[in-house]
């Protein structure tokens, strides 16, 4: 006998919209160029999360920090323009996007962004912190998926080691 399942009323939750269209999660996707940094440990992108959710007023939960590519490695003959692109998506409401992008500007242009990240010794080489691109709204599903991406590649998983020869598996 296990525990019995809760009644489909606990398990769901109804929203009261006043006749208005609900709100509907959206990720705000940004890239974030880190001039001067080639890679990013954990540790770097619990503290860039952290940072950034700080500077957005927003918990550090919704944040998701998808792909990452070099662009030393795409622009290895410019050498100043060597640092590293971060996809950066903020799940939020279309209503907040356009507090969540003026804030994310104002840390970026004022560098507040950048000194709360060289606080951490995780971002020692940061020379300068940009946005690359444009600031883009998507389906929540679609940067789930990069993040799912960056994390394949980041961490490739072990092979299986093969059982040895003459033995059977019980």
């Amino acid at each position: 006998g296990g525990q019995e399942c809760p009644s489909e009323e606990a398990r769901t939750r109804v929203q009261d919209c006043n006749e208005q269209a609900c709100a509907k999660p959206l990720d705000f996707v940004f890239a974030l160029k880190l001039d001067g940094v080639d890679a990013l440990s954990a540790e770097a992108r619990e503290h860039l999360k952290n940072s950034l959710a700080q500077h957005l007023n927003i918990p550090a939960a919704k944040i998701r920090i998808g792909e990452q590519r070099s662009t030393a490695r795409r622009l290895a003959r410019a050498l100043q323009d060597s640092g590293l692109l971060v996809a950066i998506g903020v799940r939020t409401t279309e209503a907040d996007q356009a507090t969540i992008n003026q804030l994310l500007q104002k840390a970026i242009d004022e560098d507040h962004l950048h000194a709360s990240l060289t606080s951490s010794p995780h971002f020692n080489d940061l020379s300068d912190t940009s946005l690359h691109g444009d600031v883009r709204t998507q389906e929540p599903s679609d940067f789930v998926q990069l993040e799912e991406q960056a994390t394949t590649t980041a961490a490739p998983t072990p092979a299986p080691t093969p059982a040895p020869t003459g033995t059977t598996a019980a």
